[in-house]
């Protein structure tokens, strides 16, 4: 019985920046096979994505919220998210 597949690497990571990087600027490793039109950072409201293994702070937020998870978990990982600054991972340094 398998209960999920699930990718594994370090939340909020980000996999690859957008054509246009946070700070406006283009990004000079941006892999346009790669880009799509669901791709994070494309849509409307959506930041756009920094460059990889940089802190993607929008992404980890949204996997925590569309997280299927039981018990009171994902309301202390949101908390936990919210009281972060946006620029840094709170994860880090954690095992």
């Amino acid at each position: 019985l398998i209960d999920a597949y699930f990718w594994l690497k370090t939340p909020g990571e980000s996999d690859g920046c957008s054509q246009i990087l946070p700070d406006g600027s283009e990004c000079p490793r941006y892999d346009a096979d790669c880009g799509s039109q669901d791709s994070l950072g494309t849509r409307a409201g959506e930041p756009p994505a920094p460059e990889a293994g940089q802190w993607f702070d929008f992404q980890v937020k949204m996997l925590a919220e569309n997280a299927k998870m039981t018990g009171s978990v994902v309301p202390s990982v949101l908390k936990a998210l919210s009281e972060t600054p946006t620029s840094s991972n709170p994860f880090e340094g954690r095992k």
